[in-house]
C-alpha cells in the first residue's frame, strides 16, 4: 500500500534517521536460504489430513498445486493442531503460509508454538496472531525472534512440539460468524538480513506500543501504522516487549513519519 498522495507541504511522509542510536548493519547470519528453498511443513498434496481440528482438504480452491485445508473459524471452530513437525527450529527465522478469506470479519486469530517446559509451572509457549481483514488470498510471513512473544519459560526455539491455530478458547479470542479460511503452503525458511533489521513495522505488534493505536489510513508499506492521535494528552509512546534489548553494532535508527 502506498504513502499519502497529497502534495501539501503540511501532510506528507518524511524519512527520519536519528543517529544516536543503533539499528543498521545488522551482521548477516551464518545460516542464509531463499525462501523458495523453504522446509514444507505442509502443502496439503498427500491427500492424507495431518491437522487435527474441524478442518478439511478442500479440492475446490488452492494456492498451488490441487487442494487447501478449508477451516470454518467462526463459533465453534476451536482450534487446529499440525504434531508432524520438526522439532527444533533454531536455523530458522521466518514462517509463512498462504491464507485466503472470503470476508473480511477483522477475527482474531492465534499462532501458538508450544515449547512445554518440564521444569515450571503452567503452559510454556511462543505465540502471535493476525487479523482477518481482508479478502482473497494473503501471504502471511512471520519474523520467529521479533513476532512470537514467549510466555512463562518455553523450552526454545529448538524444541518446538506442535503448531496450533486458534480462534477461541483463549485469551482475548472472540470467534466472528463468516469467518471461513482456506490455509495453504506452510513453510519454514531462514532470511538472510541486508543491512537493516526491523525492529517494528505496526502490522502485528501496535499493540504492545503504549500510546499507540492501529491505523489503515495513512500507511507507508504493509497494511497498517501506528497513529500517536494526541501527543499532548499522551506525551510518551513505548513499547518494551517485542522490540530487540541487544543493539551492539548499529549506528543509525529509522523510521517513516506522517503528519
Amino acid at each position: 500500500m502506498g504513502g499519502c498522495k497529497t502534495k501539501s507541504r503540511r501532510s506528507r511522509w518524511a524519512r527520519s534517521v536519528v543517529g544516536a542510536f543503533c539499528l543498521c548493519c545488522l551482521q548477516p547470519l551464518a545460516c542464509a536460504a531463499a525462501e523458495d528453498d523453504a522446509f514444507v511443513l505442509d502443502d496439503f498434496e498427500g491427500g492424507m489430513l495431518l491437522w487435527k481440528g474441524s478442518a478439511q482438504l478442500d479440492s475446490t480452491l488452492a494456492k498451488s498445486g490441487r487442494s487447501s485445508l478449508r477451516w470454518d473459524a467462526g463459533p465453534g471452530g476451536g482450534f487446529l493442531t499440525l504434531e508432524t513437525i520438526p522439532r527444533d527450529w533454531s536455523n530458522c527465522n521466518r514462517l509463512s503460509f498462504w491464507c485466503h478469506s472470503f470476508e473480511a470479519t477483522d477475527a482474531r486469530i492465534m499462532i501458538r508454538l508450544p515449547s512445554e517446559n518440564k521444569n515450571t509451572d503452567g503452559i510454556d509457549y511462543y505465540h502471535s496472531y493476525f487479523l482477518v481483514d481482508w479478502t482473497g488470498w494473503k501471504k502471511l510471513t512471520y519474523d520467529l525472534r521479533r513476532e512470537f512473544l514467549p510466555v512463562r519459560e518455553p523450552v526454545g526455539w529448538n524444541a518446538i512440539d506442535c503448531l496450533e491455530l486458534r480462534c477461541e478458547e483463549w485469551h482475548k479470542l472472540q470467534p466472528v460468524a463468516g469467518t471461513v479460511l482456506q490455509l495453504d503452503d506452510f513453510g519454514l525458511w531462514q532470511e538472510s538480513p541486508g543491512d537493516e533489521q526491523v525492529v517494528s513495522d505496526f502490522e502485528r505488534d501496535v499493540e504492545f506500543w503504549k500510546g499507540l493505536q492501529r491505523s489503515k489510513e495513512q500507511v507507508k508499506d504493509g497494511d497498517s501504522a501506528g497513529l500517536w492521535a494526541n501527543a499532548r494528552a499522551t506525551p510518551v509512546v513505548y513499547n518494551h516487549q517485542t522490540i530487540p534489548r541487544d543493539w551492539t553494532g548499529y549506528t543509525h535508527l529509522g523510521l517513516w513519519l506522517h503528519s
